[in-house]
């Protein structure tokens, strides 16, 4: 009797585990995966739609901002990760870490997407168009290890997309990489056309991968022919390109001017927060903490939202020759009025050397940051000097 037990216990394990394997197999019968969502006109077409919204998540928090405008000679970091303000920083930052990581998840979109371009076919896509979609594939590559290369120097290059864990890394040589994105820029510019329509405002254009390797040869400089064809794609898009200078700095910082001719390679953001979660936050980080130092002065919209990140540096501010330009003046906020209708406070008077009450009213002048007394005030505990206008976002192209 315990033999028969035995031997039927030992038939059922055996059919459990004939069939475990098929019986945990999963079909994706409902869901979108990698493998088949690339292989429709609608499927690749928001594939590469969807290259363009990673470039949002590149300029959109403040790890951007640190890794790649402060501690410079131009800026200094005075809140904010310590390492980015004791200039102590190294690969345990988080903020390093996200520069990494961010790129390198938009890289394999993009490697993928580029597989499958360069794989399937697409019923109802012209040839033209498919072409178009592997070249502003390119260009993002290229864009997002433009930034790691100059970061990091050699790093791992992947040009496949990855679909398992991957537990090691090897380096690529930084010379390679650089061959590499110009690679994709020039096949880029072959390909993409000069403008699209109004609809499709934000797409990357021939002018835009031009400009981009422009500044790609000016930043490796392997020899006078870099310099060379740097220079002649700078002058064919001063001379052949569809924009002009505005009239003042001021107007680029105009909220409502987004879409001045200055502009060459735009990336899009929208107030959808499903698709892009709080939004732009880049120009909050180069404000003065202006609300900070008078309760009269509160944040409003004129003069941004005061979280003080970067504060620019001496160096920066001789760089500018106010009697030649008036870049000082209308990129730089370095007074502030009263914000309140009315606000009454008792200060100390060093004429009378007395207390006495001040009422002040809506656009009186408040506060002024002396251009020459910047890091001394700074350096005092007081207020982080001056700002730039609330519109600006230092990594515009």
């Amino acid at each position: 009797m315990h033999m028969k037990t035995k031997h039927f216990i030992s038939i059922l394990l055996m059919t459990v585990l004939l069939f475990s394997c098929d019986f945990l197999d999963e079909t994706a019968y409902n869901k979108v995966t990698v493998g088949n969502f690339y292989t429709t006109k609608d499927g690749i077409t928001n594939g590469v739609n969807g290259l363009y919204s990673t470039l949002r998540k590149l300029y959109i928090d403040e790890y951007f901002i640190y890794m790649c405008e402060g501690p410079t000679d131009i800026q200094l970091c005075i809140n904010g990760p310590d390492q980015f303000r004791d200039w102590t920083i190294d690969a345990s930052s988080g903020t390093v870490a996200s520069l990494w990581n961010n790129c390198y998840r938009s890289i394999n979109q993009c490697n993928a997407v580029l597989e499958a371009l360069q794989t399937y076919e697409y019923e109802g896509m012209s040839d033209e168009l498919q072409e178009r979609f592997i070249a502003e594939a390119l260009f993002i590559r290229a864009h997002f290890y433009y930034h790691l290369v100059q970061q990091f120097g050699d790093v791992p290059m992947p040009l496949t997309p990855t679909t398992t864990a991957v537990t090691t890394a090897v380096k690529t040589d930084k010379a390679k990489v650089w061959e590499q994105i110009i690679q994709d820029l020039e096949e880029s510019i072959r390909i993409l056309p000069e403008t699209y329509s109004a609809a499709e405002y934000g797409r990357i254009t021939k002018f835009a991968a031009m400009h981009h390797l422009s500044k790609v040869l000016l930043t490796v400089k392997r020899d006078n022919q870099d310099l060379n064809r740097a220079l002649t794609l700078a002058e064919q898009i001063i001379n052949t390109g569809p924009y002009d200078l505005v009239n003042t700095h001021t107007e680029l910082w105009d909220i409502n001017n987004k879409y001045n001719p200055e502009v060459i390679f735009p990336v899009l953001y929208t107030q959808n927060a499903e698709l892009n979660g709080d939004g732009n936050t880049s120009h909050m980080y180069f404000c003065s903490a202006y609300s900070e130092e008078h309760d009269g002065v509160k944040r409003v919209i004129e003069y941004g939202r005061s979280w003080s990140r970067l504060q620019p540096t001496d160096y920066m501010l001789d760089l500018i020759d106010e009697t030649m330009d008036n870049r000082f003046e209308e990129c730089f906020i370095s007074s502030w009025n009263i914000t309140e209708d009315v606000y009454v406070e008792d200060v100390f008077s060093p004429v009378t050397k007395q207390m006495q009450t001040i009422t002040w009213e809506k656009g009186d002048l408040a506060m002024i940051a002396p251009k020459k007394s910047l890091d001394k005030r700074a350096d005092s505990g007081g207020m982080a000097g001056i700002g730039f206008p609330s519109g600006s976002d230092a990594c515009k192209h």
